[in-house]
């Protein structure tokens, strides 16, 4: 059925990306889209999520692995994030992978991070202190943490206690307020 379906779109017509290629890719499930040009997207910050999070190991893997995996119709990598302007080392990590993603390395990427962000001077210290940070917060996890639950959006408060224990708090907070 997928096969039918992208023979019978206009080939030099279509442009496909593959939305949430680094955590769910469409394209190993449809054979390159069947010849269909087509680019690598990640999509970080899933529903807004601005905590530190993603796994760069597995990121710099996937993105390489696609780059080689002998299809001719991979035209390039692109963010799709669904929020900006936080988690700067992992956009950082995806600007870097879209120009040449076989030469990226972690820890390449590290060392050339610590040194543009902070200078040389301080770049060493920078560089532990990074990895520390990669190791806590970025060696998986975070996509699936939707952010509905954490700004307390009721639409399905059973699946998410933990907003229902965030609003019991709230409340019980208020009224130990009014009290004063």
């Amino acid at each position: 059925r997928i096969k039918k379906y992208y023979a019978s779109l206009p080939k030099e017509m279509m442009y496909v990306y593959d939305t949430c290629a680094d955590w769910s890719p469409w394209y190993n499930r449809t054979n390159f889209f069947e010849g269909i040009d087509w680019a690598f997207a990640i999509l970080h910050s899933y529903q807004g999520d601005d905590q530190l999070h993603g796994d760069m190991t597995d990121l710099i893997t996937r993105v390489k692995a696609a780059a080689n995996a002998g299809s001719d119709g991979l035209k390039g990598i692109l963010q799709t994030p669904e929020t900006l302007g936080h988690n700067i080392l992992f956009f950082q990590l995806t600007t870097e992978l879209t120009w040449n993603p076989n030469a990226v390395t972690k820890e390449q990427f590290i060392a050339d991070y610590a040194i543009r962000r902070y200078g040389r001077k301080s770049a060493p210290q920078m560089e532990k202190a990074l990895l520390k940070l990669i190791d806590a917060v970025y060696s998986g996890g975070g996509w699936h943490q939707m952010i509905y639950k954490k700004m307390g959006i009721r639409y399905n408060p059973e699946v998410f206690p933990v907003v229902e224990e965030h609003r019991q708090h709230r409340t019980n907070f208020a009224k130990e307020i009014h009290k004063i």
